[in-house]
């Protein structure tokens, strides 16, 4: 195969989110979710029922470098790259020009919202580079090709893959001809979440259940607003090829392409802020639209100034968003924990957000070391139980809590993880004894 130099975003792209990247499972990069998610791939004890990405986890674990490292780069930097290959060779293969196919890559790179979930230890990048596989699948008319990929992608991120599967089955044979395969997972994976959790609510569904009935207080309309302030935000400057694919296009185009990004835009509007990680996983399609869409602008100094716009709105995002900026890192976490002395008790704390509950991810930094260490630190989960210690009915926030906790327990051997930094939200590891002298 005859080398371009375009190829040279891909290997760019991987140098940028590699220094960008924390090295590590953080706080500051997914809060107790990341730290558990590494927890459960070390010990294939997962409290998150997405079974294929905490069994590959688990394998590049077990590679001779650090954990939160091995998961970094195999599991979040190396499946965005690919996602972006990916993207290339769909818009290639639909338009047989290299600069549009150029342009898809780039308005992927480009998006913040898919930049920040590659640096974290979270599954939107490997749903990303599965439902890129899928629609590559259909673009070449290979039915397993198609199928497949979507099939694990239900066991990776069972809502989103369920959104696109949906999209795709209307209008691509490979993927009707198929539907018993797609059926057999859809039905299966409830199964294996009910037996696994020991119910059926769980993060899913009562998202679900605050996106119809709860979430924002605030009315529909700003609501809606903002959903689509995100969506616009998170495309950035890729925003117009993709309207002008929208007003270009087919139907049959559109719906499986757009139609994704639309519903998580909504769902967004309705539950809380962090949400708009679930936009990652659905990136490629917007990017692949807005490669087809550049096919679609007269003007080649306008198409030149779209890609010209693009890469340089790339530029920035590992300054704005790098988040290896002395945040608290599970390897951190974990080695502090060393220096207490034996048979302390750690607080975990349940509920709430990191602002009022300081580290909440804290406690699978215990589990976690627990486990090497033979049960060397007792966790005690204030909120479940008092574990014989005095405890206030009521507080306004984690440090109204602490500060009534200290006197209520005077010289009480206690550790915890108090939230020291808001700009990195850096953690720092107190003891309450040495506090209340």
């Amino acid at each position: 195969m005859k080398f371009r130099y375009e190829y040279l975003i891909f290997p760019l792209y991987f140098a940028i989110l590699f220094i960008a990247s924390p090295k590590d499972a953080t706080y500051y990069a997914g809060g107790d979710k990341a730290l558990g998610l590494l927890y459960g791939m070390v010990t294939l004890n997962s409290d998150f029922a997405n079974p294929v990405y905490t069994s590959l986890g688990w394998l590049v674990t077990r590679l001779p470098i650090h954990d939160g490292l091995a998961v970094n780069v195999f599991l979040s930097i190396i499946p965005s790259v690919i996602s972006s290959i990916i993207v290339y060779m769909i818009v290639f293969k639909l338009t047989d020009r290299r600069f549009y196919a150029t342009c898809a890559s780039l308005a992927l790179m480009s998006s913040w919202i898919f930049f920040v979930q590659t640096l974290k230890l979270e599954s939107y990048p490997l749903m990303a580079m599965l439902i890129s596989l899928s629609y590559l699948g259909i673009v070449k008319k290979n039915n397993y090709l198609s199928v497949l990929p979507m099939v694990v992608a239900m066991w990776t991120h069972f809502m989103i893959a369920m959104v696109v599967t949906i999209c795709f089955i209307g209008y691509y044979k490979s993927f009707r001809s198929m539907w018993y395969v797609l059926l057999l997972s859809f039905i299966m994976y409830p199964i294996f979440h009910y037996l696994h959790k020991g119910g059926f609510y769980s993060y899913y569904t009562a998202g679900a259940w605050n996106a119809v009935f709860g979430g924002h207080s605030d009315t529909i309309v700003e609501n809606v607003t903002r959903g689509l302030a995100l969506t616009v935000g998170g495309i950035g400057i890729a925003l117009y090829p993709i309207y002008k694919f929208f007003i270009n296009a087919k139907l049959r185009h559109i719906v499986p392409l757009l139609v994704p990004l639309l519903i998580f835009s909504l769902f967004s509007s309705f539950l809380p802020e962090w949400q708009w990680q679930l936009f990652a996983g659905v990136m490629p399609l917007a990017a692949i639209s807005a490669g087809i869409g550049m096919s679609y602008i007269a003007k080649k100094s306008i198409q030149y100034c779209v890609a010209g716009l693009l890469v340089l709105s790339i530029i920035p995002l590992p300054m704005i968003f790098q988040l290896d900026n002395n945040p608290t890192s599970a390897r951190v976490m974990i080695e502090e924990l060393d220096y207490i002395d034996p048979d302390s008790n750690y607080v975990v704390m349940w509920g709430g957000t990191y602002r009022d509950f300081g580290c909440f991810g804290s406690n699978f930094a215990v589990d976690y070391y627990n486990y090497f260490n033979g049960d060397r630190v007792r966790s005690l989960h204030i909120g479940h139980e008092s574990s014989g210690f005095n405890v206030p009915e009521s507080y306004s926030t984690y440090f109204d809590f602490m500060d009534k906790f200290m006197v209520m327990n005077p010289g009480v051997d206690i550790y915890y993880y108090r939230l020291s930094e808001n700009s990195t939200l850096k953690c720092e590891l107190i003891s309450w004894k040495a506090m209340s002298h």
